[in-house]
């Protein structure tokens, strides 16, 4: 390669960094996650009144959490725009004399005989300080969208420009020999370029992750609170395609994937509820390596929260990867003592706190829901004998039922009926 075709290279090189620069200084990527972010935040309230609308009435926690991250939010926002402008304008110098350099470039290959060579992206388009200068001003620092979307709407060099600043370099090094005090001049220039754009690079890198310490914790928790909205969506997903009913005023606390070790160890799901915690088969059998089989879901055996005596957790297993829950039951109770493994990558000792929080009836401090009034009423007023033969009803009221009828005699009792 002749020195002439490596200059050429060297140029064409920074002319790519410069457009990366451009690219930095618009802080594309800062924008991008604060119109993000913000779009998420103002999306949270929605999404939780679905879970609301669903019937979950739990995780009351949700509707605080989504209004203190969007007030958050505000305030850092405004901090990050004016963060931004400010960072701007102290990166103003490096970019002023970045541009310079390339017209001195540009006017030092002129003189090497083509008047009209112009290689210098400040040529073809509005300089990297024009831009900052513009996105900086009064006028544009002061539109909500602040300097960093100033900055990005300037942008656009056309690409015709670098195409004919490569034809234009090309035709005034290859014109003819080059001077050596000219060619040492061009290659001065264009070290100096190398540096100043090194320089100018470091300078925006440093501004950006100033500007995006700034964030906090407020998209961890935006993050976090996503995942706790679609576990509750989770939940619902199974508790709708349950086997069997629920009780009246009966709410869904928990579903999660388990294990029953016993009985051939079935797969399922786990329910804490308001009311009892259920273990409900789901799983399919008699395939091969995953195909075929037969499904097979059911209720495998239920127990109210009163009747649980004991929870402990049990770590087991290579790395203790397998997390196991043993129940005690008091007399009364379907089960003595019985084991369930945990799936999904639940903790046991954090999930065995969740069953004891049921039992004691902490977690109705979570609740988001009021109770249906209606329905507590018509549980209290049900009849627990038959008005006619005066058996006693052992059918459980669950949810939507609005009529008990006698196993003995036939006889129907409206509830909440006066």
């Amino acid at each position: 390669m002749t020195s002439n075709e490596e200059l050429q290279t060297r140029i064409a090189e920074l002319r790519d960094q410069y457009d990366d620069l451009l690219e930095a200084a618009a802080m594309t990527d800062v924008t991008q996650t604060l119109g993000d972010t913000a779009t998420t935040i103002a999306g949270l309230p929605d999404q939780i009144a679905a879970l609301r609308g669903r019937g979950y009435a739990y995780a009351n926690y949700l509707e605080q959490k989504a209004e203190t991250l969007n007030k958050q939010w505000e305030e850092v926002r405004q901090q990050i725009q004016k963060a931004i402008q400010q960072e701007l304008v102290n990166a103003q110098n490096d970019v002023e004399a970045l541009d310079r350099l390339w017209d001195e470039l540009d006017n030092a290959l002129a003189n090497v005989g083509n008047s009209d060579t112009q290689i210098s992206p400040t040529k073809g388009g509005m300089s990297l300080g024009a831009i900052i200068r513009q996105a900086t001003s009064e006028k544009s620092s002061s539109q909500p969208s602040g300097a960093a979307s100033a900055m990005k709407g300037a942008l656009g060099q056309p690409s015709s420009a670098k195409e004919k600043a490569k034809a234009s370099l090309q035709a005034s090094l290859s014109a003819q020999p080059i001077e050596t005090t000219t060619q040492q001049q061009l290659e001065d220039l264009v070290n100096q370029l190398e540096n100043a754009v090194s320089r100018t690079k470091s300078v925006l890198d440093s501004a950006k992750e100033r500007i995006t310490g700034l964030y906090g914790a407020v998209p961890n928790n935006v993050s976090q609170t996503l995942a706790q909205i679609r576990e509750i969506e989770t939940y619902l997903e199974r508790a709708e395609s349950a086997t069997f009913e629920f009780l009246a005023g009966e709410d869904v606390y928990m579903v999660v994937k388990a294990e029953w070790k016993e009985k051939d160890d079935p797969d399922g799901y786990f329910y804490i509820t308001s009311h009892r915690i259920v273990m409900e088969q789901s799983e399919k059998k008699g395939g091969v390596l995953g195909f075929g089989g037969k499904k097979q879901q059911g209720l495998l055996w239920e127990a109210p929260l009163g009747s649980v005596e004991q929870v402990t957790a049990e770590k087991k297993g290579l790395l203790g990867g397998i997390d196991l829950i043993h129940f005690q039951f008091g007399s009364g109770a379907p089960l003595g003592k019985t084991t369930i493994e945990v799936k999904g990558g639940i903790n046991a000792e954090f999930f065995a706190n969740k069953l004891r929080q049921a039992i004691r009836g902490d977690i109705e401090k979570e609740r988001g829901l009021e109770r249906d009034q209606a329905v507590l009423e018509a549980i209290a007023d049900a009849p627990t004998t038959c008005p006619m033969c005066g058996a006693t009803f052992s059918q459980p009221i669950t949810r939507g039922m609005t009529q008990l009828e006698c196993t003995y005699c036939g006889a129907v009792v409206r509830l909440g009926a006066s």
